[in-house]
């Protein structure tokens, strides 16, 4: 019987280590979600449906996901994925306001500016900007400072208020025409 018990203790135990949650954040990723995940995937992470945009360069397949009870948008969008697969849907955008995650630096939600300059003042390509609401208009109370990571073709944008970071993005790098 103890040894059962023991058994039954240990293989708890390996449960629980393996389904550790992802607090993981970077210019590729939010947790488990990933830029360039296509559909099937992150559908499977949400455990439920997600908003698809109705036509290639449409922006509007956002959805509310909860992971580990923490909230994340995950959009996704149509359009060319790569060689093999051409067309299809895939993750295009992630955005948090959850203190769990962090970058490997700990740079998160709450985080000073100094922080992040501390930490990115090095990068080859930041931009900081007051960014633009619904109505064209700039939003006076926020900076958004973009960190570009060139070879992923992503951006990683810390939303800061009041100096602080209030919102964090990951987004595809759209640039030019």
């Amino acid at each position: 019987m103890k040894k059962l018990l023991s058994l039954l203790l240990v293989l708890g135990a390996l449960n629980g280590y393996a389904q550790e949650p992802n607090w993981n954040l970077s210019t590729l990723r939010i947790g488990p979600f990933k830029i360039h995940m296509k559909e099937a995937e992150a559908i499977e992470l949400a455990r439920k449906p997600l908003k698809v945009p109705s036509e290639s360069n449409e922006y509007n397949g956002t959805t509310v996901v909860k992971y580990n009870n923490e909230l994340l948008e995950v959009s996704l969008s149509q359009g060319y994925i790569d060689e093999q697969n051409q067309e299809g849907v895939f993750v295009s955008e992630l955005s948090t306001k959850s203190t769990r995650f962090k970058t490997k630096s700990g740079i998160g939600i709450g985080s000073t500016r100094e922080e992040l300059w501390a930490t990115y003042k090095d990068f080859s390509r930041i931009e900081i900007f007051k960014p633009y609401d619904e109505n064209g208009k700039r939003i006076e109370s926020d900076r958004n400072f973009t960190i570009y990571d060139d070879e992923a073709g992503t951006t990683l944008t810390f939303v800061l208020r009041n100096n602080k970071v209030a919102e964090i993005k990951v987004a595809i790098a759209y640039e030019g025409c």
